[in-house]
């Protein structure tokens, strides 16, 4: 039996895996084709570093290292709303430069689809699309005369498998899971919206959840993969990814929740002088949110609702030759952020599933 079980897991992941790499390399050549740009400047970036994971979480940026049972199939919707995501300050003669609001407001609907073919492991689908955007667009810096940024966009999907290889065993005051974790992202979005990278983007992590009475609390580490792109001064790609919630149940069987929540990129490539931004020393670019959120099961109807709010922290810093370090909130962070999602859920699952 374990050895079927054990099967079946290789043979899941080894699927989701190829899929993967096959979206990859289908979509890689029209993608590089997309992002080229003379000036260094593009608009193939993914502006919303929030991943919402497929699989049910007690949170909604930080995914869940729970055991999920077999054959439990998900499925939902998220709403995201973010604010002023891209602002860079462009060379002027003005000492302070000029600030342009490349990306102003962005509505965001994600569906999300999860399934779990064995115990404790769990594959998924997340689809981002933007229903509307404003704001000035990669045109602002590169053209003159500007132009104007769609209004919509397909932005990448993305494929996930995690597996809870560590998990709680018998009656314990401490209830510990820790659960590897792999989501890619393929290059199918509108390159030319701020919508996804040039290529793949990948992020391999591990997963820690613990529960004790009514508190809960899951971590995130790992890194995201994706090839680099520079973008008013900042160089964004490969990033630490780190990712921390906490909360507590107000009602018992999750009837009313409430919940903390952090996560950072900090960039691991160096930030220099670039071709649209001055000189800079010690610099260090670092995406980073908090969110509070609310969270209410409704087993009868097999839904879950969360909703959450939050805004950007300016963890990123630089220091110019003869100034003092400065700290900012990094591009692609929002100055707030609001998301709502409703996932329908098994009621047979409920126990047990996150």
């Amino acid at each position: 039996m374990l050895a079927s079980k054990l099967g079946l897991c290789r043979w899941a992941l080894a699927t989701a895996t190829a899929a993967g790499l096959a979206g990859c390399l289908l979509a890689r050549p029209a993608a590089a084709a997309d992002c080229e740009s003379r000036s260094g400047l593009t608009a193939c970036i993914d502006a919303d570093p929030l991943w919402i994971p497929a699989s049910p979480s007690r949170f909604i940026a930080v995914p869940s290292a729970g055991r999920e049972p077999r054959a439990l199939v998900s499925s939902g919707v998220a709403l995201g709303y973010a604010s002023r995501p891209i602002v860079v300050v462009a060379p002027s003669p003005a000492t302070e430069g000029r600030e342009l609001v490349l990306l102003d407001e962005v509505l965001t609907l994600t569906s999300l689809w999860a399934l779990s073919p064995a115990d404790g492991l769990s594959l998924g689908v997340a689809w981002p699309a933007t229903l509307h955007q404003s704001g000035a667009g990669i045109e602002a810096l590169t053209s003159q005369t500007g132009g104007e940024l769609p209004a919509t966009a397909l932005r990448d999907p993305r494929v996930e498998g995690a597996y809870a290889f560590w998990h709680p065993r018998g009656s314990q005051p401490w209830q510990l899971t820790l659960a590897s974790r792999l989501a890619v992202s393929l290059p199918f979005g509108q390159k030319d919206r701020f919508a996804g990278n040039g290529g793949c983007s990948a992020e391999p992590s591990f997963v820690a959840s613990v529960a004790r009475g009514p508190v809960f609390t899951s971590g995130q580490l790992g890194w995201r993969v994706r090839a680099p792109a520079e973008l008013g001064g900042a160089r964004l790609g490969t990033a630490l990814v780190t990712a921390l919630g906490i909360g507590s149940d107000l009602l018992p069987q999750g009837l009313l929740s409430i919940a903390l929540e952090t996560f950072m990129h900090l960039s691991l490539i160096q930030q220099v002088r670039t071709q649209s931004g001055p000189a800079r020393e010690d610099a260090a670019l670092a995406p980073a949110e908090w969110m509070a959120s609310v969270r209410t099961n409704l087993p009868a109807l097999g839904l879950r609702l969360a909703l959450g709010a939050g805004t950007g922290i300016p963890l990123s810093s630089e220091r110019r030759p003869g100034e003092a370090t400065q700290h900012f909130a990094a591009v692609t962070t929002p100055e707030l952020r609001a998301v709502a999602v409703v996932r329908y859920v098994p009621a047979a699952a409920e126990a047990g599933s996150d």
